[in-house]
Parts: C-alpha cells; sequence; structure tokens
C-alpha cells in the first residue's frame, strides 16, 4: 500500500451537516442533512455526490420507449446532444425485438467528444438471439447525432434507455 495511503477497514460514520464547511478545500466531503446527500467540493463548488436522477456532474434523462425503423438508418433524437454543453454521453439500453421479435440485447453506449470534429463511442452488450442493430456517432454543427442501422425488414425493434449527459 502507498505510504499515507488512508484505509478504511470496518466502515465510516459521517456526522450529518446542516450546512456545507466554512472553508472549503479541493477533496473535503460531508453529509448534508438538509438535502440528504453526500456533497464534495472538486474544482472550487460544492456538488453532490453518489447515486440518484442527477448530479452536479450530469444531466440524466429517460428516453421513453422508442420504435426503431427497421431495414434503415436513422438519427435516435432522444440520444442528440450539444457539444457546448456536455463533454459526452453515457446510455444505458434495452433493445427488443428483431428477426423472431423475441430476442434483447442490453447495454451501455459510451460517447466521448475528443475535439470539436471527433467523437469516439465504445458500444458493450449482452444479447439474446440477433437483434441486428448497429450505432453510429456523428457531429453536426455543434451536436452530437446517435444513428441506429437495422439490417432486417420486416421485425420491430422497441428501444428504452437512460441518456447521462456529461457537463463541461
Amino acid at each position: 500500500m502507498a505510504k499515507n495511503f488512508f484505509n478504511i477497514d470496518k466502515g465510516v460514520n459521517f456526522r450529518p451537516q446542516t450546512s456545507a464547511p466554512s472553508d472549503p478545500r479541493n477533496g473535503d466531503f460531508y453529509y448534508d442533512s438538509v438535502l440528504k446527500k453526500f456533497r464534495a467540493y472538486i474544482d472550487g463548488a460544492w456538488g453532490d455526490v453518489g447515486s440518484g436522477s442527477s448530479s452536479s456532474f450530469w444531466d440524466e434523462s429517460d428516453t421513453g420507449s422508442q420504435t426503431l425503423t427497421d431495414g434503415t438508418t436513422a438519427v435516435l433524437s432522444a440520444l442528440t446532444y450539444s457539444t457546448s454543453t456536455y463533454d459526452g454521453a453515457i446510455i444505458d439500453y434495452k433493445i427488443v425485438g428483431g428477426l423472431l421479435s423475441s430476442e434483447v440485447r442490453i447495454g451501455k453506449l459510451i460517447v466521448t467528444n475528443k475535439s470539436t470534429t471527433t467523437v469516439d463511442f465504445v458500444d458493450t452488450y449482452t444479447e439474446t438471439g440477433p437483434v441486428m442493430l448497429t450505432w453510429s456517432v456523428a457531429f453536426n454543427g455543434t451536436n452530437v447525432e446517435i444513428s441506429y442501422t437495422t439490417s432486417t425488414v420486416g421485425s420491430t425493434r422497441n428501444f428504452k434507455g437512460i441518456l447521462r449527459k456529461i457537463l463541461t
């Protein structure tokens, strides 16, 4: 273990505070009993830490249920975001349907803006049966658009997802 490394063996309990410490430094951490959230002082500002529907690091939204058109390439508008506000996105998704209408794909799509003209993405998933869908990511002006391509005609696919756009 590294020298001066802090190790917790059994657990820790933070005494709840009703407000933020008065003289914070980057790396400070406390539990706010009014907000009922853990908070951390990062880069000169307090932000929420941990789980929940939102944080000071990203905006989160439910994409709703969307039918994916067969045998085509199309932009999934619920996944489009502006590069002036966001550095990237993480999409947790589920797709049901395909050749036999009973196929299921559950995955995570991670998109990173490398510059104002270049974007990288990784799609990791598990799949039962061939959903037969691929993703592509491209710039359209200052927006990043995420498109899908389906390779079979005559089968329907239903997309549901949670979009977390990472704030700049």
